[in-house]
């Protein structure tokens, strides 16, 4: 692993508290829905259908964006890439793709559980199926807060997400987007755009 830059910066530390955090969401959705009877395993079903697999198109507009962000040179755009080098990199520069890959699929089973999952699935009863959407997805949003910019774009992608559960009636399909989109974030801005490629590594 590459010598750290930062020495405040403990990166098994950091990396064990994103762990915990993902995969506490996770948990803490299956608890709720024990408690509450509102299981968000229940939405996911181990199939594939037409549209299970539509939804992985998804993946195309958010990696889109992500790139918009990643090169033009708006000034908002340049706050959160100042923000992804200073947490991001140092965070994630050092995996190896096997590991950024579980760490990016945690992220998507852990948050779409508690989301897409759980929270929608109640609010839907309190609010309707339109507030259920917004409210997860603002919420989503605020959860990823780097900058109000960056927010609103997770909020939006949180929308998406909330899309691809709703149209193929299947989580598993905004966990499987969730996570894949994730990895190929972190690739693109790790191994390409920052040049952190290890040895054998792409």
């Amino acid at each position: 692993m590459e010598e750290n830059p930062n020495p405040m910066f403990d990166q098994g530390r950091m990396l064990t508290w994103a762990v915990f955090v993902e995969g506490g969401l996770g948990l803490l959705a299956i608890l709720l829905g024990w408690l509450t009877g509102y299981n968000p395993l229940e939405l996911i079903r181990l199939e594939w259908s037409a549209t299970f697999g539509l939804t992985l198109l998804a993946v195309a507009p958010m990696m889109i964006l992500f790139v918009c962000v990643s090169y033009i040179p708006w000034k908002p755009f340049r706050s959160i890439r100042q923000l992804l080098d200073s947490i991001m990199v140092p965070l994630f520069g050092g995996l190896t793709l096997f590991e950024l890959f579980w760490m990016a699929m945690l992220a998507g089973v852990g948050e779409e559980l508690f989301f897409r999952g759980f929270l929608h699935l109640w609010l839907t009863e309190q609010v309707g199926l339109l507030g259920a959407v917004l409210i997860t997805s603002i919420l989503f949003g605020l959860l990823h807060w780097m900058t109000a910019v960056y927010a609103i774009i997770a909020a939006a992608m949180g929308a998406l997400l909330s899309y691809c559960m709703l149209f193929s009636d299947n989580l598993l399909s905004s966990i499987l987007v969730h996570g894949l989109y994730d990895f190929l974030a972190l690739w693109l801005y790790l191994r390409i755009i920052h040049g952190k490629s290890r040895a054998g590594l792409p």
